[in-house]
């Protein structure tokens, strides 16, 4: 649904939410964009300098050709067909659309880059990319066709092949739409967001299943945990003891200090396994690289990725459209999304399996066990996170020579920026589904053990919103519409 009265100011100081938070809302929940006048006015100041400066320089990308064909000179009087041909020699991408949020987050991100007023731009560029925003009309991106040689060029050219149908280009204004990290930035902003998200969810499923579980709560202590250097894992130990506070149902390691060597054989392990006794050390260093990477991407998006770009009155040369921050952070989160899809898999399989929950859950979690009904048989046997292996080995980063040995001689190393963002996409696509396969998963276990009212105040709240949402399976049913359902609520963060 479009929000009219929800906007954000590019240039000014009125919104003092991060630029990712800004990417998203303007990406997914469709906020408008308005130019602050004082940038704007900076922007056309940086312009007329740069108007001067191109008629007594030989600048890079203006005056000459691009890539391996800068020895050709280009005559300011050939702008517009210099710009169109430009535009029209990159448009030619592959695969499948990139989604129209990602789209939109690319041209937001753009912007962003562009009210710097280091790239020569007129105004009436960022404006025409402000009003297509607020308008919805946003082209079909193909998402192949950026290995972050130059920036994103390939798919920046079909925001631009819009808006020379809008306008010529002049000066550098074909090279300064299509030169930089502003789709693999964009792109990676929302897999933050998306990926943080699912990670709160997460933590709150874990503490109601480690209560389905009757876990340990000792392995949550304070100052247990202290004596532990890294920060995060002492901020998710905490967390779960918040959630937990006040649970009937967990088990006390003092509990057991006196009891016989006969009495421990009979009775459940009094350490749990690692899932549930090692919960602060696994989730802290993706907590560790979820804020390194919210801060490299955000510093990303308030950067100016372009090249040639005018700092202080004069031009400089060098090699800002490189993605390599973008693409390292990406990379390295991914392997922090496949650890939070292990997790989960781990209490998916500790309900799910009788064996692994010392007869407190039927496998499967049937609820009549008349050998008909299958309970969850289908999702606990889920193969989806098989895919981890694949999507995770994806993108890292390598030398590539492009497109011929050319160009191979200039462009030598390339970051994979964008298939590192569209990789880490698709990864948290798929934790996604395993979130909410956990999701039925634990509604299920909390109303065939008949705990609702034995959880901890934080955590019966979780259920008692999951119960809106998720029925109880009494008897086999087809789940893909539930499934699909869920995934919905996680992509607009409304679970």
């Amino acid at each position: 649904m479009r929000k009219e009265n929800k906007r954000i100011v590019v240039g000014g100081a009125s919104d003092s939410a991060s630029t990712i938070f800004n990417v998203f809302n303007v990406a997914r929940n469709r906020y408008q964009v308005e130019l602050d006048p004082e940038c704007l006015r900076l922007v056309d100041e940086v312009n007329l300098l740069y108007t001067a400066l191109r008629r007594e320089k030989i600048i890079y990308g203006d005056s000459t050709g691009f890539g391996e064909r800068d020895d050709h000179y280009a005559s300011p009087d050939q702008d517009k067909e210099k710009n169109r041909n430009l535009v029209y020699s990159l448009n030619c991408g592959s695969g499948d659309f990139l989604r129209r949020d990602q789209a939109r987050a690319a041209m937001f991100a753009r912007i962003l880059v562009l009210s710097k007023a280091h790239s020569g731009v007129r105004p009436a560029i960022i404006a025409c990319l402000a009003d297509m925003l607020n308008q919805n009309k946003i082209p079909k991106v193909p998402s192949l066709g950026s290995i972050g040689a130059s920036g994103d060029l390939i798919p920046s050219s079909y925001v631009a092949m819009e808006v020379l149908k809008q306008m010529d280009l002049e000066g550098r204004e074909g090279l300064a739409m299509l030169n930089g990290t502003h789709f693999m930035s964009g792109i990676s902003a929302l897999v933050l967001m998306d990926f943080a998200y699912l990670c709160q969810v997460l933590c709150d499923l874990f503490a109601v299943l480690f209560q389905c579980l009757g876990g340990v709560e000792n392995v949550f202590d304070r100052e247990l945990h202290n004596i532990k250097a890294h920060k995060e894992e002492r901020e998710v130990a905490g967390t779960f003891r918040e959630l937990l506070w006040g649970s009937r149902l967990l088990r006390n390691i003092e509990e057991f200090a006196g009891l016989k060597i006969d009495e421990l054989k009979t009775m459940r392990p009094i350490q749990d396994r690692y899932s549930l006794r090692c919960l602060p050390q696994a989730i802290g260093p993706v907590l560790h690289r979820l804020n390194d990477a919210f801060k490299i991407v955000e510093n990303e998006l308030n950067s100016v990725s372009d090249n040639p770009v005018i700092v202080d009155g004069e031009i400089k040369h060098g090699g800002h459209f490189d993605g390599s921050h973008v693409a390292e952070a990406m990379n390295c989160l991914k392997l922090s999304i496949r650890e939070m899809a292990y997790i989960a898999r781990a209490y998916a399989r500790n309900v799910t399996d009788t064996k692994l929950n010392h007869g407190l859950l039927p496998t499967y979690l049937v609820e009549s066990d008349d050998g008909i009904q299958n309970g969850l048989q289908g999702v606990a046997g889920l193969s989806i996170d098989a895919v981890f292996g694949v999507l995770n080995k994806e993108a890292i980063a390598d030398s590539l020579f492009t497109m011929n040995d050319h160009e191979g001689a200039n462009q030598d190393i390339v970051s994979f920026g964008m298939h590192s963002a569209l990789s880490a996409s698709r990864m948290v696509k798929q934790l996604a589904t395993i979130t909410a396969v956990l999701a039925i998963v634990t509604r299920q276990a909390v109303g065939m053990l008949k705990i609702e009212n034995d959880l901890s105040p934080a955590t019966k709240a979780v259920y008692e919103n999951l119960t809106l949402r998720v029925p109880f399976i009494d008897k086999d049913r087809s789940l893909d519409g539930l499934l699909r359902f869920l995934e919905k609520l996680f992509f607009e963060h409304k679970f």
